[in-house]
């Protein structure tokens, strides 16, 4: 009998993860399965050089798809006929043509515990709420988004002054250690299919950024540090937004704050000291230094170059602006 097939969409460290996971469970005794085809996510601009890598050491049959619901790769799945499709960091909508061609279903990883958190920028929006703790979940895919039946969940603390990047890379960890954990139900096909509840849903678009993307210095400090931590993406790609002050009509994007001390000294956004050191403003309800910062192009920044080519000064007001992929707004993202 011909082993029944695996597919896997999606790209990046996980997804190279979990396909050693699914060859290692082959190998292991479930030899009645087959990792049959790699479809590599590039609809993004990201790199896909490690998996195609991986692919190609493991003699996987890949291809790098940028529209999996176009026309040509419907047809191509249809052909092969695929038992089951693992949609592991994936960016793409899958759409009922696509839904219907494995027979085993579709099974997405979420990194958020759903169904809190459904949709786009689930680790941003965790951190940016205050969150103590998040969570990863395999689901069943389904007509809506992240909406399906859960197969495995888990739950871990969120670190203090944890950023965006760190709890996507805590997540990418997480999710791949329950796949390990649930995959040989998966395969024997006694996986739970738990319905999600409805009434705790929680869903945020694409193109929605915390406070529309702007920065407000008249917030509280833990406010302002949730809001530069929650877009902190740095060195990878931030799709959301940034973190953006301005000073006499000249900006730059914020990677880091800290706290100095929680009380008033001057102006909100008022430059309190700078030096070639530090730089210290007023926010609500604190004094907050600058500790790490850019300027729109990405390029990192010094004490020193706040003075020279932004005139920032003791007694200048900073402001708070509102900011995407290099283009400064009054707070609404395009």
């Amino acid at each position: 009998m011909n082993p029944r097939k695996i597919v896997i969409i999606g790209n990046g460290k996980m997804a190279v993860d979990c396909a050693q996971i699914i060859l290692r469970a082959i190998e292991a005794g479930a030899r009645d399965w087959q990792l049959a085809f790699v479809a590599i996510d590039s609809s993004r601009g990201v790199s896909t050089e490690a998996l195609e890598k991986f692919c190609t050491d493991a003699d996987l049959p890949f291809a790098c798809v940028a529209k999996i619901n176009a026309p040509d790769f419907l047809e191509r799945m249809r052909a092969l006929a695929p038992d089951l499709i693992f949609s592991i960091n994936n960016f793409q909508l899958i759409r009922e043509a696509l839904l219907a061609v494995p027979a085993g279903g579709i099974i997405n990883f979420h990194n958020a515990p759903l169904p809190k958190y459904a949709g786009s920028n689930a680790c941003t929006w965790a951190i940016y709420h205050g969150e103590v703790t998040h969570g990863v979940s395999w689901h069943y895919v389904d007509t809506g988004i992240d909406s399906g039946d859960i197969i495995a969940q888990s739950q871990f603390e969120i670190p203090d002054n944890c950023t965006a990047m760190r709890l996507i890379m805590t997540c990418l960890v997480e999710g791949a250690r329950l796949f390990a954990a649930t995959l040989p139900a998966i395969l024997r096909g006694d996986a739970p299919r738990l319905p999600q509840d409805r009434v705790e849903r929680s869903f945020f678009p694409m193109r929605e950024a915390p406070n529309a993307g702007r920065m407000l210095l008249d917030w509280d400090f833990a406010t302002l540090s949730r809001f530069v931590r929650s877009l902190h993406f740095h060195p990878f790609c931030n799709d959301v937004a940034f973190p953006t002050m301005g000073c006499d009509g000249r900006f730059f994007r914020v990677d880091e704050i800290a706290l100095v001390a929680p009380e008033r000294r001057g102006e909100i956004g008022e430059v309190l000291e700078i030096t070639d050191r530090l730089c210290h403003f007023q926010c609500g309800d604190a004094v907050v230094s600058l500790a790490r910062f850019r300027d729109l192009g990405g390029r990192a920044l010094k004490f020193q170059n706040l003075a020279d080519d932004y005139a920032v000064r003791p007694g200048s007001l900073l402001a708070g602006v509102g900011g995407k992929s290099g283009t400064l707004s009054c707070g609404l993202q395009n």
